[in-house]
C-alpha cells in the first residue's frame, strides 16, 4: 500500500510548489531573466507531478530546483543588475533547463520496460550531475550577489557622503577646509567689511570671499551692499560650457547667514601690481613687453567670451588694473572676482573702463618721462596750437586758446613710449586669440566712443588695428578739466617716432583770473548756461559720487565728441 500510495503522496506537494511558483512567476515584475527561472521551475514541477514511481534523487533535484527558483527571484526582485550578476543568472537559467529536459523525458517515457531501465542507470546520473552543477552555480550566484550587494550599499553610502560635500555641482565647504594666507582686498559694504583673500581650499589656491564685521575699513562705493547676489551669478555661469581660463569659476561655498557665509572662487590669487612688480616688471623691455600684451589680449579675449557666450557682461567698476584683475602663479589673469561680471545691460557703461584697463596695462610699463616748468610761455606752443587749429572741429579749442594766448604758463609736460603694433610678436595663445581680442576691442570702442576712453584710445586702436590703425599723421585730444585744485587744459599728441607710438602729454595750468572766463565760455557752448560751477565744500574722505561730480568736470575740446571724457 504504500508503494502505491507514494506518487500519490508526493505529487501534492509538488502540485503545491507549482502552484506557489506559479504565482511567483505572475507577481514578480522586477527582472525578466528572474520570470525566466520561474517560468522554467514551474514546467519542471509539472512534469514531476507526471512520473509515476518515487525516485529519491530525482525528487530531489525538483525539490532544490523549485526551492532555488525562488530564492533567486527573492534575491534579485526590485535590484538593477550588474553584468557580472546578470551572467550568473543566465548560466543558472542554461540548469534549469537542463533539469527540465530531464523531466520532461522522465514524464513521456510510457514502455515499462524502458523506463525501468533509465531509473536504475541514466536517471540517477543525470540527476546527479545537474544536481552538483546547480548547486555550484548557486553558490557562485549567491557570491555574487552578495557582492553586489555590498557594493549597492557602499555606492549608497558614497551618495550620502556627497550629498553632505556636494551641493549640486559645487562643495559644501567648512571653516576647517579653508587656510587663509593673505588678505587681497577689502571693501565696506552694508553690513560689514567684504573681504578678498588668498586662501588653501583642499590643497588648492583659491579666492576666498567673505563678510565680517568692522568698522576699520574706508567705503570705497565699489561694491553692491547687498553682498550675497554675485555668488549667486558665479554659480549660473560656472558651468562646463562657459569655461574659460581666464574667468572667475564658482568652487564651493559655506551655508549660513551672512555672518558665517563664505565662498570660494577658482582664480588668481595674486594682485595684479604684485605679481607685475615681481615678475615682469624687473624684466628686459622686450619679454616685458610681450608679457603685458599677452595679458591684454587674454583679458580681452575673456571679457568677450563672457559677453557672447555667458550672456553677461563684464563691467568692471575701475580701470585700474590691480583693483580688477588678478594673475596665478603662471601669470595667467583673471576677471570677473571683484563682483564686475553684470547683466548685459551694464555692458556699455563698463566699456571705457575695460579700455582704460587695457591701457593701463600697455602704458604702465612704458618708458616715462614727466616734468613741470614755470614761465612758458603760449608761443612756445604755436606750432601745436597750428597744427590742432587746420582740422575741422577744433573752434571750441581755439576760443579757449585764445584766452590763454597773452599769458605765461605753467606746464606739466608728460611722455610715454610704446612699441607699435608692427614691432610686437604675436602673443604665444595663437592667433584665432588675437584675432578674438581685436575684434572685442572694436565692439567697446565702438560702444564707449574716443573720448571715454580719452588719449589712450588713439594708442590702443593703433595697437589692435581699430579705429585710426595704421594712420601716420599725428592724433590729437584735446580737454578741459575743472577740479577742486584748478583748472587745466590738456592736450596730448600721439604720433608715430622711429617704430614707436610717442604719447605725448600737456597739462596747462589755467590762472586761476582767467578761469572764470574760460568756464563762462564754454558753459555758453554747451547751450548758453553760464552760472559758473560751484565748488563742494565736503572734506577728504567724506565725499559722495554725487558730489565728486559738484567739483570735478572734464569738457571735450577736440574731437568734437558730445560725451565728455573721463580721467
Amino acid at each position: 500500500m504504500g508503494d502505491t500510495d507514494g506518487p500519490t503522496r508526493r505529487s501534492r506537494p509538488l502540485a503545491t510548489a507549482s502552484v506557489a511558483l506559479k504565482i511567483a512567476r505572475e507577481a514578480t515584475d522586477a527582472v525578466p531573466i528572474a520570470k525566466q527561472i520561474l517560468g522554467v521551475a514551474v514546467h519542471i514541477s509539472e512534469f514531476a507531478e507526471r512520473i509515476q514511481e518515487r525516485r529519491d534523487d530525482m525528487y530531489e533535484l525538483i525539490e532544490k530546483a523549485g526551492i532555488y527558483a525562488s530564492e533567486i527571484n527573492a534575491t534579485v526582485g526590485g535590484r538593477v543588475l550588474d553584468a557580472q550578476l546578470h551572467r550568473r543568472l543566465e548560466r543558472l537559467l542554461v540548469v534549469f533547463e537542463k533539469i527540465e529536459q530531464l523531466v520532461a523525458k522522465e514524464a513521456s517515457d510510457k514502455g515499462r520496460f524502458v523506463r525501468r531501465m533509465r531509473n536504475v542507470f541514466v536517471a540517477p546520473v543525470k540527476a546527479a550531475k545537474l544536481a552538483a552543477e546547480l548547486e555550484r552555480e548557486i553558490k557562485l550566484f549567491e557570491l555574487t550577489a552578495a557582492l553586489d550587494s555590498r557594493i549597492a550599499a557602499n555606492e549608497t553610502a558614497r551618495l550620502i557622503e556627497d550629498g553632505a560635500l556636494y551641493n549640486g555641482e559645487f562643495r559644501r565647504l567648512r571653516y576647517c577646509d579653508v587656510e587663509v594666507e593673505r588678505v587681497l582686498r577689502e571693501c565696506r559694504v552694508e553690513g560689514g567689511t567684504l573681504t578678498w583673500a588668498r586662501a588653501r581650499v583642499h590643497n588648492s589656491v583659491m579666492i576666498v570671499r567673505f563678510l565680517r564685521a568692522s568698522d576699520d575699513v574706508p567705503q570705497m562705493g565699489a561694491v553692491d551692499a547687498a553682498w550675497s547676489w554675485y555668488p549667486e551669478r558665479i554659480k549660473k555661469i560656472s558651468t562646463l560650457s562657459n569655461w574659460h581660463r581666464n574667468v572667475v569659476r564658482m568652487y564651493g561655498w559655506s551655508n549660513g547667514g551672512p555672518e558665517t557665509t563664505f565662498v570660494a572662487f577658482r582664480a588668481g590669487t595674486y594682485d595684479f601690481k604684485q605679481y607685475a612688480s615681481s615678475h615682469i616688471d624687473n624684466l628686459s623691455d622686450g619679454p616685458r613687453i610681450q608679457k603685458r600684451l599677452d595679458m591684454a589680449y587674454k583679458i580681452l579675449d575673456a571679457a568677450r567670451h563672457v559677453k557672447h557666450t555667458m550672456g553677461a557682461s563684464w563691467a568692471p567698476r575701475s580701470s585700474v588694473p590691480a583693483e580688477i584683475v588678478t594673475v596665478d602663479d603662471i601669470g595667467e589673469p583673471s576677471i570677473g572676482v571683484f563682483e564686475d561680471i553684470d547683466s548685459m545691460e551694464a555692458w556699455n557703461d563698463g566699456a571705457w573702463k575695460t579700455i582704460g584697463c587695457v591701457c593701463r596695462l600697455l602704458v604702465d610699463w612704458a618708458p616715462e618721462r614727466w616734468e613741470w616748468q614755470e614761465a612758458v610761455p603760449s608761443s612756445d606752443f604755436d606750432d601745436m596750437i597750428l597744427a590742432i587749429s587746420r582740422r575741422p572741429g577744433s573752434d571750441t579749442f581755439q576760443r579757449v586758446w585764445a584766452q590763454l594766448r597773452p599769458t605765461s604758463l605753467q606746464v606739466y609736460k608728460g611722455s610715454v613710449t610704446v612699441p607699435t603694433r608692427l614691432s610686437i610678436e604675436p602673443p604665444p595663445m595663437g592667433l584665432e586669440t588675437k584675432a578674438r581680442a581685436e575684434q572685442y576691442m572694436a565692439e567697446l570702442i565702438d560702444a564707449a566712443g574716443p573720448a571715454n576712453a580719452f588719449f589712450r584710445y588713439a594708442m590702443v586702436s593703433r595697437i589692435f588695428s581699430v579705429g585710426n590703425a595704421g594712420k601716420d599723421d599725428s592724433e590729437w585730444l584735446c580737454s578741459y578739466h575743472i577740479n577742486k585744485h584748478g583748472d587745466f587744459v590738456s592736450i596730448d599728441r600721439l604720433h608715430d617716432v622711429d617704430g614707436f607710438h610717442r604719447v605725448e602729454k600737456f597739462q596747462i595750468i589755467v590762472p586761476p583770473h582767467m578761469a572764470r572766463r574760460v568756464r563762462l565760455l564754454l558753459r555758453g557752448e554747451e547751450g548758453g548756461n553760464d552760472r559758473e560751477l560751484e565748488f563742494s565744500s565736503v572734506s577728504l574722505g567724506e565725499e559722495t559720487e554725487s558730489q565728486t561730480r559738484l567739483y570735478s568736470e572734464s569738457i571735450w575740446l577736440y574731437p568734437p565728441i558730445s560725451k565728455p571724457p573721463n580721467v
